[in-house]
């Protein structure tokens, strides 16, 4: 789940997910183009919209070594 409603998915987005690291290179730009980045982010978001929340397909990966 990466938010509650399409709303908390954006600013997630945004914040710390893969578009934030684009939207802070872009600086100034992206502050110019705020309602427009947030507009797209919605529309694509909603497609994975549930009643629990907005859900997307994810995975993590725990590597853990030992220094023989």
């Amino acid at each position: 789940m990466v938010g509650r409603d399409v709303d908390e998915a954006v600013a997630f987005q945004l914040a710390i997910g893969p578009a934030g690291e684009v939207y802070r290179e872009a600086g100034s730009e992206a502050e110019r183009n705020h309602d427009r980045v947030v507009a797209a982010l919605k529309q694509e978001l909603s497609q994975f919209a549930r009643p629990e929340g907005v859900m997307m397909e994810s995975s993590s990966w725990l590597v853990t070594a030992q220094n023989p």
